[in-house]
């Protein structure tokens, strides 16, 4: 009896063995055969010459009252890239003349932080900036309101001026 059912054991064993070798062969697969690692994709900065930004602003609007301009960026690298939009790196000038009317980098929080963002080539991403129509000085604060004339808006990412000058005229 003992005999019976160690032999009874031995071949559904070899029974399980046998089915599992055949899936094997059926399915291509190997329980043995370690999977290879898969390369993983690491995307860089976007370099600034691969950078498409355009920005658009009325070209007449009220002195001293808000005014909304909107920048688009886009890349033309082939792989995805990563660039920071975070508020210390990126935002807008505005000048009158020599005069720095604003800097939205300076109006950023001391504790912001990078804000990476990945860009494939035919992603666009867009963010709106508003200007209080007020003229500000070191570290933003707010002085008075920006007087009628000539106005430069600048789009910058770090010290790169990304966009050609936008010109607005206050009325």
């Amino acid at each position: 009896m003992v005999i019976a059912a160690v032999l009874g054991v031995g071949l559904l064993l070899l029974v399980f063995w046998g089915t599992l070798w055949l899936v094997g062969k059926i399915t291509g697969s190997d329980a043995t055969q370690a999977n290879e690692p898969t390369e993983i994709f690491t995307p860089s900065a976007c370099a600034q010459d691969s950078l498409l930004l355009t920005s658009t602003a009325p070209s007449t609007a009220t002195a001293g009252e808000p005014l909304n301009i909107e920048v688009s960026v886009s890349t033309t690298s082939e792989q995805p890239c990563l660039l920071d939009v975070g508020e210390k790196m990126l935002g807008i000038t505005v000048h009158t003349g020599e005069q720095l009317v604003l800097d939205t980098r300076g109006c950023a929080a001391a504790e912001a932080e990078q804000l990476p963002l990945l860009l494939r080539q035919g992603d666009t991403w867009k963010q709106t900036f508003t200007w209080d129509g007020l003229v500000r000085g070191e570290g933003c604060e707010a002085g008075s309101k920006a007087a009628a004339g000539t106005y430069v808006v600048r789009y910058l990412h770090g010290e790169h001026k990304v966009t050609e000058p936008t010109i607005i005229t206050l009325q």
